[in-house]
């Protein structure tokens, strides 16, 4: 095998590596706010409350120790290719001053393609879609409604 071979396979085994750990092809796109509140636990209890209310399953995934959560997919299947879709959310708390902390929320999405069966979730062809920013917005918005604060929504993405 020639250098330039064993380079270009190197570099495509990096880069599956790199694939496999994120699972992800899309950059996320993180909707963060900062909010006032008298704990960590109060901020994890309003959060969990608007996640189970939005019907996003709740499970293993909450972590309050590390500060992440991570939802079960909500599923919402439609009768054609590409309208049904599923949804999972993934949190993060980062504490700041003394009662202050910023609340960082990402929704991934993916599309069903499956063609024949679009409406039998065994049968699901989920493709990656976009993050839904809009459902990070209305999940934060509902947050800081809770815990009394300003609304201050601001996106990043990267994180």
């Amino acid at each position: 095998m020639n250098t330039w071979t064993r380079t270009t396979l190197g570099l495509l085994f990096a880069l599956s590596l790199a694939a496999c750990q994120t699972g992800r092809v899309n950059q996320p796109q993180w909707v963060e706010t900062t909010t006032v509140a008298p704990s960590e636990a109060v901020i994890w209890n309003v959060a969990l409350l608007a996640l189970q209310e939005q019907k996003f399953p709740i499970g293993a995934g909450v972590d309050p120790a590390k500060r992440e959560a991570i939802t079960g997919w909500r599923n919402s299947l439609a009768p054609f290719k590409s309208e049904g879709y599923r949804q999972r959310v993934l949190l993060r708390l980062e504490p700041l001053d003394a009662g202050k902390y910023k609340l960082l929320l990402h929704v991934e999405k993916d599309t069903n393609e499956e063609l024949a069966k679009p409406m039998e979730l065994a049968y699901a062809q989920w493709e990656e879609a976009p993050d839904d920013i809009q459902t990070a917005q209305i999940l934060i918005s509902k947050i800081e409604a809770r815990l009394g604060g300003t609304i201050e929504i601001g996106l990043k993405s990267g994180k």
